[in-house]
């Protein structure tokens, strides 16, 4: 949901219309994308996606593991996102397909439950709570612009 509000928001806060560009024959529109717009995005769409990676609910893990001494039965819950940080944003052209969003120095922390239990004898078990945390993450995705169903033509420049 969040990759859609964030696509959304590129699509129509950026997307400058280039008059006169409508033809007879196959009527459409060519559109033009500054680095304004791009700065635009970036101030209005990171922190859209932000909120809505911080709010997403990551579910609860449990399974079996094997060790030297038996089976241990674990789980993970109440798995909370404790912060995102998102260090450097660039949206940039990708020549003949669309745009490349990169995120970088991205951080993130996270807080849940845990609990295990040996399977076998003497049946050891423990429960707790933990905080992890992972700094330096970095994504980039593109959004490719192209012909659909429709006449379509994009014209993007930096």
């Amino acid at each position: 949901m969040g990759w859609l509000v964030f696509v959304s928001t590129i699509s129509l806060c950026l997307i400058l219309p280039d008059s006169g560009v409508v033809t007879a024959i196959l009527p459409g529109f060519r559109t033009a994308v500054t680095e304004k717009g791009f700065d635009y995005v970036r101030s209005v769409g990171i922190p859209i996606l932000q909120k809505q990676i911080s709010a997403m609910k990551i579910p609860d893990q449990s399974g079996e593991a094997g060790t030297p001494i038996g089976k241990i039965k674990y789980s993970l819950s109440n798995i909370k996102n404790g912060g995102l940080g998102i260090g450097a944003s660039k949206i940039t052209v990708a020549p003949g397909t669309g745009i490349t969003v990169s995120l970088s120095g991205g951080s993130l922390k996270v807080n849940a439950d845990w609990h295990y239990k040996m399977k076998s004898w003497p049946h050891i078990s423990d429960h707790g709570s933990c905080s992890m945390s992972v700094s330096g993450l970095s994504l980039t995705f593109s959004v490719n612009i192209g012909k659909h169903s429709l006449p379509l033509s994009l014209a993007l420049s930096r």
